[in-house]
């Protein structure tokens, strides 16, 4: 915050008898300013949707990208992912969208939606949303999607599953 010390009303001749002004820090116990944290150096993500159906997977993933100031939305159906994706995009935000390859189609609870025709709904609905997909096989994605192989559901060592968490996070990066 701003703290003015010693100010008082003077005329313009009156100026060179001023007391300075400072502009201080968070005060301190001792009553002495101290400095002002550092802005962050980490870029901002900006809001996360997860969709995924392995609970402990979307928990990790929030524990992870969710230390941040945005918020992090873990859903295993995706008619409460696309519901949560359009109200920001009714806000004017663009969050990041992470699916996993087993998705329903939230309108046609009779046939498969599939992370590709979900993404295509998302694309059409927000063209410039950031999207990466956890995949069980190695398979070729459109341009503009990350493709990311999960680890093996209840096998994943701690290693394996730090190192699947930093591509994820080098994934989706900072704003776009």
């Amino acid at each position: 915050y701003l703290a003015l010390e010693g100010a008082r009303l003077a005329d313009e001749s009156d100026l060179p008898s001023l007391p300075s002004l400072r502009i201080a820090g968070r005060p301190t116990a001792a009553g002495a300013a101290a400095p002002l944290p550092p802005a962050p150096a980490e870029p901002r993500v900006g809001p996360v949707i997860c969709e995924d159906r392995d609970l402990r997977l979307l928990e990790q993933i929030k524990s992870v990208l969710g230390g941040g100031p945005d918020p992090v939305h873990i859903f295993q159906d995706s008619a409460s992912a696309l519901n949560r994706l359009k109200q920001y995009v009714l806000r004017g935000e663009l969050p990041v969208l992470i699916l996993g390859t087993d998705l329903e189609d939230p309108l046609d609870s009779r046939r498969g939606l599939g992370w590709k025709r979900f993404a295509e709904r998302v694309r059409a609905l927000a063209p410039r949303v950031r999207i990466a997909v956890l995949a069980d096989q190695p398979g070729e994605p459109p341009a503009g999607i990350a493709w990311l192989m999960r680890p093996p559901a209840g096998r994943a060592t701690a290693p394996d599953m730090d190192a699947f968490l930093q591509t994820l996070r080098g994934a989706i990066g900072g704003e776009p």
